[in-house]
């Protein structure tokens, strides 16, 4: 099915007033909806561009531990389960969110742990779910707790 080339853009549109306004307030400042957006989007982007490598070592990661129920809530119950895996891969515990504390650790890793992260990567990219549209009908039935700036 996917989505028109409008609500791709505006879809794109409700990324960037989200990821703005997480810029210029803490996260918890942030409706459970525009948390839940952004958990969902950046996982989804970062895996996208570079794995779970790049979601981990780039600033997606400091919301590791809260992407898969964002995750479930749009209806990726597959990436959710995918992000909970690789979150129980990492070493040490679970990923941290201070992005330099989980970057250390990350330099620390043999090659084992990129492998296995690898085989989730696989995962993202064969599965079934069409994440876009779902972050679309999530914006559209919670429209009214994202804010307009």
């Amino acid at each position: 099915m996917g989505l028109t080339e409008a609500e791709r853009d505006q879809l794109f549109k409700v990324w960037d007033k989200v990821f703005n306004r997480y810029l210029r307030v803490q996260w918890s400042s942030l409706s459970e909806a525009e948390q839940t957006f952004y958990a969902a989007w950046h996982f989804e982007a970062e895996v996208n561009s570079g794995g779970l490598e790049s979601y981990y070592f780039n600033s997606g990661g400091d919301h590791a531990l809260e992407a898969p129920d964002a995750l479930r809530r749009i209806g990726a119950t597959q990436l959710a389960a995918v992000v909970e895996e690789a979150n129980s891969l990492f070493p040490g515990g679970p990923p941290a969110e201070d992005i330099d504390e989980r970057q250390e650790r990350m330099d620390a890793l043999g090659d084992d742990i990129f492998s296995l992260w690898e085989v989730q990567d696989d995962k993202v990219y064969n599965r079934a779910e069409p994440t876009e549209e779902m972050l679309w009908a999530f914006y559209q039935a919670n429209k009214k707790q994202f804010a307009e700036s």
